[in-house]
């Protein structure tokens, strides 16, 4: 855990002056909109779109890290 909490706190202190825009600020009222209202399918296709979207911009973000880190080891 330790490990993970050093490279998180690198990553973010790398990124810091980039914007790190994770995900819609509703997303999590739309998925609790359609789990209360007991709506299975939407639910489903929500949280599904939902962690797509997380996956993609998670290794966009990554792959911002790497180059920056790499263009600094340039330096």
């Amino acid at each position: 855990m330790q490990s993970m909490m050093d490279f998180l706190k690198q990553f973010l202190e790398v990124l810091d002056d980039k914007p790190t825009y994770i995900h819609d600020a509703d997303i999590h009222g739309i998925l609790f909109d359609a789990i209360s209202s007991r709506d299975h399918q939407r639910a489903v296709e929500s949280m599904y779109a939902h962690v797509v979207i997380m996956k993609q911009r998670f290794c966009d973000l990554e792959n911002e890290f790497l180059n920056i880190q790499a263009a600094n080891l340039q330096k």
